[in-house]
Order: structure tokens, then sequence, then C-alpha cells
């Protein structure tokens, strides 16, 4: 068991409140495993003096943490991270907290590794049944552009389909295991109506190569989407 060490930190006072700052300052140590499972939080008064703030924010930021099953609190020692597996952490952490662009950039570059060797193999692999799945996702996120609904979750269940095509369990297991920063990456990539027609074609494309049974082009036509959605973030970051 360790204590993490303290640095001083800047907090923006003009922006979210003080406590959600902190949340997710201490929630970015905790994904980046800076702050490992096991380990004590500085107390109270240690924590405020390095954020120079009072303790009232620091207390509702623990709070939040623990309610969120981050961290608990056991009385006479400390408050204290808790053992909890990726994905536990971050469907507990995702909704209620957006993560950082750097730590949406690193999942693209991990999903690079992957997700056209995915369509390499479901251009192979699929079976009928399995390109009907990809095609309704397909038309479904068509239907949801003309009435104008956001397309976040018909991307995922695309993607899906895709690594379920490539009947490779292991590579069904990392896109489960990844769902939730997923979620929020595609809230940060499908911004406006333009970026999501553009992914949509993208999809369109990919599923014509797995049905042409090229494999080659399907992970060339992924691998494209994927660094294209990755650019999105910088240029989401720069809009006001």
């Amino acid at each position: 068991m360790s204590k993490p060490e303290m640095t001083e930190v800047q907090l923006n006072r003009n922006t979210d409140s003080l406590y959600k700052q902190i949340v997710d300052l201490w929630k970015n140590k905790i994904l980046s495993g800076e702050i490992k499972p096991g380990d004590m939080l500085p107390s109270e008064r240690e924590l405020a003096a390095s954020l120079n703030v009072s303790r009232i924010p620091v207390r509702e930021a623990m709070k939040v943490l623990e309610y969120l099953g981050i961290v608990e609190q056991i009385r006479g020692k400390g408050v204290f991270v808790r053992q909890l597996d990726p994905v536990e952490l971050l469907n507990s952490l995702g909704p209620m907290y957006s993560v950082s662009s750097t730590l949406l950039a690193d999942l693209f570059d991990v999903r690079l590794l992957f997700e056209p060797h995915a369509a390499y193999l479901a251009a192979q692999n699929a079976t009928e049944d399995d390109l009907k799945m990809i095609e309704r996702t397909i038309l479904r996120t068509d239907a949801d552009l003309m009435s104008g609904v956001p397309i976040h979750m018909d991307s995922m269940d695309f993607h899906s389909a895709v690594m379920t095509a490539s009947h490779n369990a292991v590579l069904m297991m990392l896109t489960t295991f990844l769902v939730e920063l997923q979620k929020q990456s595609r809230r940060s990539t499908h911004r406006n109506r333009a970026r999501m027609e553009q992914a949509q074609e993208h999809h369109k494309e990919i599923f014509a190569r797995l049905k042409a049974r090229d494999p080659y082009g399907a992970a060339d036509m992924m691998r494209k989407h994927l660094v294209n959605a990755r650019n999105q973030l910088y240029v989401a970051e720069e809009q006001p």
C-alpha cells in the first residue's frame, strides 16, 4: 500500500465548480494508473493545501468518488482506492464525467492496432447473417440521420458487428472491455451533422469491402476511418 505523491495543480476558478475539477483530477490519476488500487489518498487537509482551496470542495469531491464506488473510507485509517476491474471503473466514471482528449487519442492508437485486422478477418470469415447484421446498423444509422437522432450508439453497433463478424473471440472481448471509453470517444467526434455523415459514408465503404470479400481493402478503409476520427478529437478540442 502506498500514498500518492502530491503535485501542485492550478484549478480553473472560472469554469467548472471546484469539486468537479478535483474529481476529474483524481479520476484521471486513477485511470492512468498513477494511483493504484489499495493506495491511500492524501488527507483532506493535504489535498486542500496542494490545490490551494478550502476543504469544502475536497470533501465534496471525495463524497462523489465514494458514491461512485471508486474510493472507500476506512474509519480510523483513511480513504483508499478500491480494487475495480477496468470495465467496472469506466462504467462507474463514464456516465458522469468525460475523459481527457489525451486518453481518447490513446484509445484510437489501440483501436488502430486491432480494428483494421478485425475488418480483414471479417471480410474473410463473415457469414451471411453477420453481413445482414452489419447492414442493419447502416440502415438504422441512415434513418436516425434523417430524423436528426444522435448516431453514437449506431456507430458502436456497427463496429461491434464488424468485430463479431471477425469470429475472433479475443477481438470481441476487447470491444466489451473498451465500450465505455468508446462511448466517450463518439461524443467527442460526432459533434456535428457533417462529421456524422462522413462517419456513415466510411461505414458504408467498409461494408462494401466486406461484402466483396476484400480483406486488404476492408482493413485499409477501417484504418482510414479511425485515423480520420482520431483527428476529429483535436478539431473538437480547438472549437469553442
